[in-house]
């Protein structure tokens, strides 16, 4: 199953809605609103709020919150408690998360080792070969569906593996690849910084990543004389696209 980038301004409610598969007995509610403050770059209050998070998740949890960059703050409490200053909207998402959480949902979130396939194809109009890259089908159905019958070939694929919660980084021949990242439930929540190396194309993106699925990251034109060096000078590659797409796992 592919899932596809989410935009920046669907990210932090789809991120905080949709951490966990089903819904479970919550944990401590949320304590009263004990403050409120004008937010200069949304103009909409902000609201304090404390949430009682389990222990093995609440780095983890203070970290992912805090990566999405939302108007307000979010600062560790006594015990486990996490004080969260943010919009009511947003307020009211991260308690839907919570309510998600169990034993088992912390038991799950203490650390673990992900593993990243990231695949950079290019592709442009032409013959569909997605059937070469048996690895990908899912993912290059869903490119071929959206836009017709694609000519793909292969710039590279990196494989990088990173502890739960840690920055790790690699450079190949042609990209080179930062990320870090974190689980939380059945959820992979990443945070990737892509370049493809001597070119102005690059990307920097927050996500969450179905384990059990691809995720086409971003599409970009690429220039010509880019993307001959890499398709070959007998292929037509004007209209050449450049597809980051990656897989994650939690091994």
């Amino acid at each position: 199953m592919k899932r596809t980038l989410l935009t920046a301004s669907m990210l932090c409610a789809a991120l905080l809605l949709g951490a966990c598969n089903a819904p479970v007995a919550p944990t401590t509610p949320a304590a009263p609103v004990v403050a409120t403050v004008q937010a200069p770059e949304t103009k909409e209050k902000l609201v304090l709020r404390s949430y009682d998070v389990p222990e093995p998740m609440r780095d983890r949890f203070i970290g992912m919150l805090r990566s999405l960059r939302m108007a307000g703050t979010v600062t560790p409490g006594p015990g486990n408690r996490v004080l969260v200053m943010t919009t009511e909207q947003l307020q009211d998402d991260i308690k839907a998360l919570l309510e998600t959480f169990d034993d088992k949902s912390a038991e799950e979130a203490r650390p673990q080792r992900l593993v990243f396939d990231y695949w950079f194809m290019l592709g442009h109009s032409g013959k569909d070969n997605g059937q070469e890259f048996a690895a990908l089908a899912p993912a290059l159905k869903e490119i071929v569906k959206a836009q017709g019958p694609t000519h793909f070939a292969q710039v590279e694929h990196l494989n990088l593996a990173s502890q739960d919660g840690s920055w790790a980084e690699l450079t190949g021949r042609h990209t080179s690849i930062k990320h870090s990242a974190t689980t939380i439930g059945q959820d992979i929540f990443a945070e990737m910084q892509i370049r493809l190396r001597d070119t102005p194309t690059a990307l920097e993106t927050k996500a969450r990543l179905d384990p059990n699925g691809w995720t086409i990251l971003g599409q970009s034109g690429i220039e010509p004389e880019i993307a001959r060096q890499v398709l070959g000078a007998v292929v037509d590659a004007d209209n050449a696209q450049l597809f980051i797409i990656v897989k994650a796992r939690v091994q």
